[in-house]
């Protein structure tokens, strides 16, 4: 009579890769449910479009996609007929107005606010000063977390470029970061000219605890849809892609939420970004 074989009994390690392959594959069909919606949406977009100019939209892949994308809609002309020139954020001028932790030291709310939030040494300054032009606008400190005031910064005497502190870093006090929430709050709840808020998250790591908040804190407040990833520069096009995947499923984004690739070393990515502000500055 032929013998029972005695199931063998998985390790430990069997059982967590085992996990890990549906973790992966549970990922996986996340992701391919989002490019879905992604690609309804752009074709809804595009049809239209076409619809809007009274004539069917483009399907010979001429760029219609990609200019309805950058907010440029290609129903504004007529076929033949050269672009026009968008208007164009040009930052000529920027000055720091004030630096403040309370309301009543905050300036007028006669002008648009355009706030940008990170987690301490995601490099805000480094990226503040590639936009303004500006290479000590704000100071780019060896020490992260130092900045722990709201620094409000005129731009063109038409807006202001608003930094909120940092956050998440180890050796700040407790005491500091409970001061640090309830200056955020006060900002965000107090600002009726502020038109958007940016959040930056370092493109080489996935969210942190920290920035997820951020970002959930932000939406509550009605400011969130737009990510920046710092320090592009340091990834292949290839891992750029995936990790932008990675930071839209940590952040729960929706689809027409929108991450911006910046490198302030090599400059890329901040023509995308002035355009994507001057539209929420209603410039």
């Amino acid at each position: 009579m032929a013998l029972k074989k005695k199931k063998k009994k998985e390790t430990a390690a069997e059982k967590q890769e085992k996990a890990a392959k549906k973790a992966r594959k549970r990922k996986e069909l996340r992701a391919k449910r989002y490019r879905e919606a992604q690609e309804a949406q752009s074709k809804q977009a595009v049809q239209e479009a076409g619809m809007a100019a009274g004539r069917p939209e483009a399907e010979s892949g001429n760029g219609t996609e990609e200019r309805m994308e950058s907010g440029v809609p290609d129903s504004s002309r007529s076929a033949g007929e050269a672009p026009a020139p968008a208007d164009k954020l040009e930052i000529r001028s920027a000055d720091i107005v004030c630096l403040a932790v309370r309301p009543d030291q905050y300036p007028p709310s006669d002008l648009p606010e355009i706030a940008f939030a990170g987690r301490s040494n995601v490099g805000k300054s480094s990226l503040l000063n590639l936009l303004t032009g500006r290479r000590q606008l704000a100071r780019v400190s060896s020490s992260p977390g130092k900045t722990r005031t709201i620094n409000f910064y005129l731009v063109n005497d038409r807006f202001r470029i608003v930094d909120l502190p940092g956050y998440g870093y180890a050796s700040i006090s407790r005491e500091i970061t409970g001061s640090w929430g309830k200056m955020m709050e006060d900002y965000f709840r107090s600002r009726p000219n502020l038109k958007a808020a940016v959040l930056l998250v370092d493109s080489r790591h996935e969210p942190t605890p920290q920035d997820i908040q951020m970002y959930e804190y932000m939406k509550y407040y009605g400011f969130g849809g737009l990510v920046v990833m710092t320090k592009a520069d340091k990834l292949t096009r290839r891992e750029l892609a995936r990790q932008q995947e990675e930071i839209r499923q940590a952040l729960s984004m929706d689809p027409g939420d929108r991450i911006i690739p910046v490198s302030s070393l090599k400059r890329t990515g901040k023509e995308e970004l002035l355009e994507t502000m001057r539209q929420v500055l209603g410039l």
